[in-house]
């Protein structure tokens, strides 16, 4: 797998969608029963062609029956294929418990889970606890972060270890492709998030 893809999965992006019609495949009778991992594939399936720039990880059955929780990083999004509409809400049990929020962390660590940490940069002490982060080249906060690691986080006994959620952005993926592929990937970062960007970006051998 290219660089460029690996980075690409890296990271979660929302796009704009449009409303459809209901459609009837979903509709199962009682001499045609459908075995539940079928019908779910047939509503993840449903889902991608009805909404085909809507990005997401993972769908799966939500706590209430007919209704699917997506995955689209950061948030949950729910999804009714008999309907064939997306719903942007959170959901709460009776209890009073956030079920979303309680799915979002659960999604999380799933992705982390399946992250190719090999194009992941690490600098600082071998032996110092590991920060993770998920970082974008061209994000202000991300920046501001590593201004402060330069600053007053300048004494603190961390080992970086950096992660780019470069999303579609054409212009990320490529500064994040400059720092990994760099002879000096740590001060490639450093230039990058100082705002001190090279005209000739670096290119890696596999693209």
């Amino acid at each position: 797998m290219s660089l460029s893809r690996t980075l690409l999965s890296s990271a979660a992006t929302i796009a704009m969608f449009a409303s459809v019609t209901l459609s009837p495949s979903l509709v199962a009778t009682a001499e045609d029963a459908v075995a539940p991992d079928d019908i779910q594939a047939e509503a993840e399936q449903l889902l991608k062609s009805s909404f085909a720039n809507f990005q997401f990880y993972s769908v799966k059955p939500s706590a209430v029956d007919g209704l699917y929780e997506i995955d689209t990083g950061g948030k949950i999004v729910y999804y009714s294929a008999d309907a064939n509409v997306l719903i942007f809400g959170e959901m709460y049990n009776d209890r009073g418990e956030n079920l979303s929020e309680s799915a979002i962390s659960k999604a999380a660590a799933e992705r982390l889970k399946r992250l190719d940490l090999s194009v992941a940069l690490e600098f600082g002490p071998e032996d110092a606890p590991l920060l993770t982060e998920y970082s974008n080249p061209l994000c202000g906060w991300c920046q501001r972060l590593h201004g402060w690691f330069d600053g007053e986080g300048r004494d603190l006994n961390v080992r970086r270890q950096i992660i780019f959620a470069v999303g579609h952005s054409t212009k990320s993926q490529e500064l994040a492709e400059h720092i990994l592929c760099s002879a000096d990937p740590e001060q490639a970062f450093a230039d990058v998030y100082n705002r001190r960007t090279p005209r000739r970006l670096e290119r890696c051998d596999d693209g």
